[in-house]
Parts: C-alpha cells; structure tokens; sequence
C-alpha cells in the first residue's frame, strides 16, 4: 500500500507501542510518544510542519498528563 495513513501511537507501555505499529504497519506510518505531554508536543510540531497525524492512537493512563487532558489539549489548539 502506497499511500500510507500518518498515525500517533501514544502509549506509556513499550510492547503495547510496538504492538499497535506491527498491526498498523500495513496501512500507516506512525510516530510514537509515551505520554500525552510529549504526543501534544509531536501533534504541534507536525501540524505547524504542514504534514498533521491523519489518526492517533491515545491511551487513557499515563504518566505526565493522560490521554483526556492530551486529547483536551490537542482538541484545543485544532480550535
């Protein structure tokens, strides 16, 4: 598949960020963070960069700030 989906896989656990791009691989590129402090960071980077996630991947727990305050934060800065 060519035209490959740009994914975020945010996950505290590393065999569980492994996981989800061994079953992705096929249809998506993905970038990881362990924690929702560094996925706001990345997801900003690459939206100023033109080139924003087409899907990302959040877990709920974990450390730094979790996936709500994560999606809060990311939902914010789309606004």
């Amino acid at each position: 598949m060519e035209n490959k989906l740009k994914a975020l896989i945010v996950e505290d656990v590393i065999l569980l960020q492994r996981m989800l791009q061994k079953l992705t691989e096929e249809y998506a590129n993905s970038e990881t963070a362990q924690n929702g402090k560094y996925a706001v960071e990345l997801f900003s980077r690459e939206y100023f960069n033109g080139d924003p996630f087409d899907v990302i991947f959040l877990d709920i727990f974990m450390p730094e700030m979790d996936g709500i305050e994560a999606l809060r934060s990311i939902r914010q800065f789309e606004d």
